[in-house]
């Protein structure tokens, strides 16, 4: 399910669903839509309906109980909601047999999860139910409140509006962690600056892969030229640049991407949002990359991503070049 939806979907979840599986890295969007899903069960479920929670392990052990909870109306009335965390393919076997006859006249079901790769045995089971659905969390751009509860913390360092813009472009297609690292900066940049800072320094505090050669791998890697991809990551170890960079180039690009092609106003409208705007053989660009990715392609783009991530972080025993080659390659001839 595209990203754009899946808070729609938690809100307002199809008539159907009886079962609903919510996973990703960001734990606090997971436990964020799971409140939203529960209350929504819970007012559907009738008067009396309480949550009954179980752990993944229980569930794992003891898959009578689980069947048995989701199946039994609670001790005030109301139709049962069963919420399982932190569960894992071991739990996929248990939840299979108590999903087998589950209807939302029945029963209802959440189930939360970390991290689930496309083979997950857990994940398939949600996916591929008509009266299940599997939500996918991934991490989020700050928006704009996002950026002002980090500049209050670094003591609201003075900018112009035009400084403000470049940040908010930065923060939409950057990590959480280096919006902050780069506010922390100007923080310290502005103590005792005799006016607001203007866009210009706030750019050259930004960093260097941003706009270096590790966005060129990630251009070419958009554009399906995996040639011209290899070429430039080349570039950038000649330079000495590290294979994380252009990880999280990669990463940027695909989720900025990915937000274009899920706005419900297309990706044309989408862009004539962005701020500072986007012209030029660069705007020509995004568009037609758009146009041509599709929202499954770029869901399992953002899944070979985020394992690449993992793996660069982890020990492993394919070189951290390799990998990031490997994952450009996948990336750009992926259909």
């Amino acid at each position: 399910m595209p990203a754009a939806r899946v808070r729609a979907f938690a809100d307002r979840p199809d008539a159907r669903t009886a079962g609903a599986l919510i996973f990703g890295d960001d734990a606090l969007e997971v436990d964020q839509l799971r409140l939203r899903l529960s209350a929504v069960f819970l007012k559907a479920a009738g008067e009396g309906a309480e949550i009954t929670r179980m752990t993944a392990d229980e569930a794992r052990r003891d898959p009578a109980s689980l069947t048995d909870a989701v199946r039994a109306g609670g001790l005030f009335g109301g139709q049962p909601v069963v919420l399982i965390d932190g569960a894992a393919d071991g739990s996929a076997d248990a939840l299979r047999i108590a999903c087998e006859e589950l209807e939302p006249e029945t029963g209802r079901l959440i189930v939360t999860a970390g991290r689930l790769n496309a083979r997950s045995k857990l994940r398939k089971l949600f996916e591929d139910a008509p009266n299940l659905a599997a939500l996918a969390v991934y991490p989020r751009a700050l928006d704009a409140e996002g950026i002002a509860a980090l500049l209050s913390e670094a003591g609201n360092p003075p900018l112009s509006a035009p400084a403000m813009d470049a940040l908010v472009a930065f923060a939409a297609i950057a990590e959480p962690a280096e919006v902050r690292g780069v506010i922390s900066s100007l923080a310290l940049y502005a103590v005792n600056a005799p006016a607001p800072l203007e866009a210009a320094e706030v750019q050259a505090l930004l960093p260097a892969a941003v706009e270096g050669d590790a966005d060129a791998v990630a251009d070419a890697t958009v554009a399906r030229r995996p040639g011209d991809a290899l070429a430039a990551y080349a570039r950038v170890a000649g330079k000495g640049g590290g294979p994380g960079g252009v990880a999280m180039a990669l990463g940027r690009a695909f989720r900025q991407l990915h937000a274009l092609a899920a706005a419900p106003d297309g990706p044309e409208a989408a862009m004539a949002r962005m701020r500072p705007p986007i012209f030029g053989p660069r705007r020509d660009a995004l568009a037609r990359a758009a146009r041509q990715w599709k929202g499954m392609a770029l869901e399992r783009a953002l899944e070979h991503i985020l394992d690449a991530e993992l793996s660069l972080r982890a020990t492993n025993e394919i070189p951290d070049r390799a990998l990031v080659e490997r994952l450009v390659v996948r990336l750009s001839t992926l259909r």
